[in-house]
């Protein structure tokens, strides 16, 4: 396992240096807003992923790695792990920096809770809809799989705006405040079931590829 995962982070080592260029002008554009920068960089950063998928593409990676003994489960679990250690480590770094950010600019201590929380939070959006991602990856390819994300995205964003434009209407179906820390308590239980039931999904498609 942390042979693959060392694999795919050589197979990064460019990437990172772009992402790096970018990380700057992410912070040049939310320089008012640091709050903003943590939760930004959690949904980007597991972009890197698909890299590392489509760099095994490329060189044909998965047809030698199921030659090999480590079994099938474990290559699709790597990326899993890729994913998790990506979303929060990003996260992290982001969070770090819009905090000092904050604190140059002399911006409201209270701001840094937010920033935080807004950084978790966000880790958890991050694998949630890359959970979805993944299985679609496995199965219709990088390259047909970057526009189906895209489009995952947009619904997702799309419906976010919906329900904020139609609040006054909705407010009978808006849950209390008991009701949403309910929710938010059983956040990473619910997060967690449906990483393994994705996981478990791309496990099938990929032995099936291998089977065909």
């Amino acid at each position: 396992m942390s042979a693959l995962l060392l694999k795919d982070f050589y197979s990064l080592r460019s990437y990172f240096k772009s992402f790096g260029i970018m990380y700057v002008i992410f912070i040049v554009c939310f320089l008012k807003t640091p709050e903003v920068l943590s939760s930004v960089m959690a949904v980007m950063s597991p972009m890197a992923v698909i890299n590392t998928m489509s760099y095994d593409d490329y060189y044909h990676w998965n047809r030698y790695a199921k030659a090999l003994p480590m079994g099938s489960r474990t290559i699709v679990k790597s990326k899993y792990i890729l994913l998790v250690l990506l979303s929060f480590a990003m996260s992290a770094v982001a969070a770090v920096v819009g905090s000092v950010m904050s604190i140059v600019q002399n911006i409201a201590a209270e701001k840094l809770p937010v920033i935080w929380g807004g950084a978790l939070g966000s880790v958890g959006i991050a694998i949630l809809l890359y959970s979805f991602v993944l299985p679609l990856l496995y199965k219709f390819g990088v390259e047909k799989g970057r526009f189906i994300m895209i489009g995952l995205i947009g619904i997702f964003t799309a419906s976010i705006y919906l329900l904020v434009s139609l609040r006054d209407k909705l407010t009978r179906f808006i849950p209390s405040e008991a009701q949403l820390k309910l929710l938010l308590y059983m956040s990473p239980l619910i997060i967690l079931l449906i990483v393994l039931a994705s996981y478990q999904i791309s496990c099938k498609i990929f032995e099936k590829q291998g089977a065909d």
